[in-house]
């Protein structure tokens, strides 16, 4: 089960950018738990956490301050058959500032029964392979 969820996870890295329509939005809640738990570095910054799937829908709404954006997936490891680490760099746009945005970060994916319950972003691997209960 655990190459497919690393095929999960980059499913969701793949569509997770800006566009003109639903599509990023309507992957991600295909394949997120109804519980999931969402925090990105980027919203963090406000302090924003999101929960269920409306959560994700707010997240979306929330990156709509980025006029465009996209992850890139530098790395994406297997942990443990739950758990996907991805070592990740955010590119954006501001919208109103066009200033331009680079921010590197580790997230957890925990993937459970093909869906994501858990899509937590840190600053550094060693802070996410913590918080997962695990070192480098």
């Amino acid at each position: 089960m655990s190459q497919e969820n690393v095929e999960i996870v980059r499913r969701i890295l793949a569509a997770n950018r800006s566009g003109p329509d639903n599509e990023t939005r309507d992957i991600a809640l295909a394949l997120a738990d109804s519980e999931i738990q969402l925090r990105s570095r980027i919203t963090a910054v406000e302090g924003a956490e999101y929960l269920g799937h409306d959560g994700v829908r707010r997240y979306y709404d929330d990156m709509a301050a980025f006029r465009a954006w996209h992850n890139e997936a530098a790395e994406i490891i297997e942990v443990s058959p739950d758990l996907v680490l991805v070592d990740n760099v955010f590119h954006a746009t501001g919208r109103e500032s066009g200033v331009e945005v680079k921010l590197r970060s580790a997230i957890v994916f925990v993937v459970s029964d093909g869906r994501v319950t858990r899509c937590l972003s840190y600053p550094t691997r060693a802070e996410a392979l913590e918080a997962a209960g695990l070192s480098e």
